[in-house]
């Protein structure tokens, strides 16, 4: 067996496309239905267990007021992102990161897309008319800069100014997990069995996630 380090997606797809590699791994959500349509090559694939999540800092203002992150929540649509940064292929989350097909699934509440609340929310936090804030994201993980993008599109129209900054995953994770030197971050999880997995660095007090 052979293992090949082929970050850049185009590269991976036309290697798979020409017989130069027999398997490729996380196709681009933009090129599934391109390769189900070619007859040398078989597309498998379903519901998986990983999600993005945009992680704030609650140790530096305003993220640390809990009306600005529920503004923030509300003023995501979920469904745009998957529709067009996804090309389709993922679901919106409504209710935690454990799956519908995981044991430990529980259906709740959806936090439906709502700008109008959101920017009730955010006069009442004193945050009428917006403010500055950075994303950092991985700059290896183009889908995930592409979310971050998105959401810097939609909080726009409720005057946050919304600084996207791909970074090298090795600095991108020192500052985020060592020094916490970020306001907002996008990043991916991945749960297996446990419910555990899940959650718990992303969701207990002092983790760095």
């Amino acid at each position: 067996l052979v293992f090949k380090a082929l970050k850049d997606d185009t590269t991976r797809v036309t290697n798979v496309e020409t017989g130069n590699v027999d398997l490729i791994m996380s196709v681009p959500q933009n090129q599934v239905e391109r390769l189900e349509k070619n007859p040398n090559v078989k597309v498998t694939g379903g519901p998986g267990t990983w999600y993005d999540y945009l992680g704030l800092n609650q140790a530096k203002a305003p993220f640390n007021n809990l009306k600005v992150r529920q503004a923030l929540n509300l003023a995501i649509n979920r469904d745009l992102i998957v529709r067009t940064v996804l090309f389709g292929k993922g679901t919106a989350i409504a209710c935690g990161p454990i799956p519908p097909s995981h044991w430990a699934f529980a259906s709740c509440k959806e936090q439906v897309f709502n700008q109008a609340k959101a920017k009730q929310l955010l006069t009442e936090a004193g945050f009428a008319n917006g403010f500055k804030m950075t994303i950092k994201v991985g700059a290896d993980y183009r889908s995930q800069v592409n979310i971050a993008q998105s959401i810097q599109a939609q909080l726009k129209p409720l005057g946050i100014d919304v600084t996207v900054a791909p970074m090298e995953w090795g600095a991108f994770l020192d500052d985020v997990t060592n020094k916490g030197n970020y306001e907002g971050v996008i990043l991916g999880w991945i749960g297996s069995v446990d419910p555990d997995d899940f959650l718990y660095y992303q969701f207990r007090t002092g983790e760095k996630f």
